[in-house]
């Protein structure tokens, strides 16, 4: 994949995108991510006449995009579930969790799946009525970020480089978040997913750590996702969403989603440990998914194979177009090719 922005102007971006099929895409992203204009000639401008790799190839480019300018620009257009800063902001929070602490957080989640397992654990949430349970049905967790202070402080001597650079390079967006966060604008340190998103980036672009900023401010309840099938006649499969509490009036930072999963008994401080390392590399696993959904090669952090973004699953089980990511079991991935020269970029259109 490869970007060009060629304009800009009333809150639009525009950009020439060549995807891995060679294809050129003109396309206009607006400054909240809304894609205002695209066109190509690669492929039938009908989606229902497009092969599934030629719609692939639109999804990515039309992805990729909006990365391209989020990163250039610093406006918040790419979507929270596909947000590869947030999510391993995210990440690196519920790595840096005692068990303890994990456990209150958490505690809910995990006895939700432990549950399946265990008879003697009282289930949080009950399944939706329309649920048997040998249907596929997974559990839902928003995670939202805030700044952990004492971190903020020791940071401080960090973010104040990053200041005087941003300051230095006339970088405004980055001078007004850091600004926000430091408090030297006179306002309050507040926290949004935009913020960890730049920051994140431009701070990793000067070598700059300050991912341990970030810790988890609250968890939603307990989500529970299927699908129905639904029509007397022309039956089709709807996705089906019971929703936990929401903590706040905003899209989560992460959402961590799986199926029910033995975490193994949780006064087991072991157990527990496994079971918040996993989560952990369930989120590594949707970082994935967030660069191939761009048609670009994860950093190699990201080159893991299991479970990631739940739509991105659906995709690998059934298209030809990805390799198998989603699945532990798998031998098809050679991860040393991989690692040398790629899967993503490099994969075959047809």
């Amino acid at each position: 994949m490869d970007a060009l922005i060629t304009g800009e102007g009333d809150g639009i971006v525009g950009l020439s995108v060549i995807d891995n099929n060679d294809v050129e895409h003109l396309i206009e992203v607006s400054s909240d991510g809304e894609i205002t204009g695209h066109q190509q000639d690669g492929y039938p401008d009908d989606s229902s006449k497009r092969e599934p790799w030629e719609g692939q190839n639109v999804m990515q480019a039309r992805n990729y995009a909006r990365f391209y300018v989020a990163r250039e620009r610093g406006y918040d257009t790419i979507t929270q579930d596909e947000n590869p800063d947030r999510i391993n902001a995210a990440r690196h929070a519920l790595s840096a969790l005692s068990n303890d602490d994990f456990l209150d957080l958490f505690g809910a989640y995990c006895r939700q799946h432990r549950s399946h397992y265990d008879d003697s654990v009282t289930r949080p949430v009950s399944l939706p009525e329309s649920i048997d349970e040998d249907d596929y049905f997974q559990y839902e967790l928003g995670i939202y970020l805030d700044i952990d202070q004492d971190r903020l402080d020791e940071k401080a001597a960090d973010l104040s480089e990053l200041l005087t650079e941003a300051a230095l390079e006339q970088d405004e967006g980055t001078l007004e978040r850091v600004q926000n966060v430091l408090g030297t604008d006179g306002g309050q340190k507040t926290l949004t997913g935009e913020t960890v998103q730049h920051l994140t980036q431009k701070a990793d672009e000067r070598n700059i750590d300050i991912t341990d900023i970030v810790e988890i401010d609250a968890v939603s309840g307990v989500h529970v996702r299927w699908e129905d099938e639904v029509g007397l006649i022309n039956k089709r499969v709807e996705e089906r969403r019971q929703e936990g509490a929401i903590p706040y009036d905003r899209e989560p930072d992460a959402l961590v989603q799986l199926p029910p999963f033995d975490t193994g008994a949780l006064d087991n401080p072991d157990a527990v440990q496994e079971f918040k390392d996993f989560l952990c590399y369930h989120l590594q696993c949707q970082v994935r998914d967030c660069f191939v959904g761009m048609g670009i090669e994860p950093p190699h952090e990201f080159r893991v194979v299991g479970p990631g973004l739940y739509h991105y699953a659906i995709r690998y089980k059934q298209l030809d177009f990805y390799p198998p990511l989603h699945d532990l079991t798998s031998d098809a991935i050679d991860f040393d090719q991989w690692h040398e020269d790629g899967l993503i970029e490099s994969n075959p259109s047809t």
